[in-house]
């Protein structure tokens, strides 16, 4: 499991994050991504937030993650990164490597985690403690599209 890029910010006030880690089932990489507020100020329309996206609260729905109908959200690669399309038009994006693009377009779906709290970390033992808190996330899978045309 490694960070891919440090954080990206989108003008909602919402921070983006990547990471590979092991599939649960069946142990091959998966690309990650954690959406997370720039400030303690919006931590409380994070729930509406993951409700747009179609994310479920990881407290009260235990074991694997939905899949997100393509009709609400999914996950777009392109010669950029990621694109989290949402909402008709809206999307939120971050630039990956090649190696979590990969990962992504072997398993056709990545993860996608919301939590409700501003977070600072800068590793893996500060994500592993940020992601521990299973009560302030949302989770979901999201369908992967390689945008046509996308040269990788």
């Amino acid at each position: 499991m490694f960070l891919t890029v440090g954080p990206s910010t989108d003008p909602r006030g919402l921070n983006l994050t990547g990471w590979i880690g092991e599939h649960p089932i069946n142990g091959r990489d998966i690309g990650h991504l954690l959406v997370f507020p720039n400030s303690s100020a919006i931590t409380e329309a994070m729930p509406l937030v993951a409700e747009v996206l179609g994310l479920v609260s990881i407290a009260d729905h235990p074991g694997a993650p939905p899949i997100v109908p393509t009709v609400i959200a999914r996950a777009v690669l392109d010669g950029y990164g990621v694109h989290i399309d949402y909402s008709g038009e809206a999307n939120l994006s971050h630039p990956t490597t090649s190696e979590w693009i990969a990962a992504a377009e072997d398993q056709g779906v990545i993860m996608l985690t919301l939590g409700m709290d501003p977070w600072a970390g800068r590793n893996l033992d500060d994500l592993d403690c940020y992601l521990s808190r299973s009560e302030r996330l949302f989770m979901g899978r999201l369908r992967v599209h390689v945008r046509a045309g996308t040269d990788r």
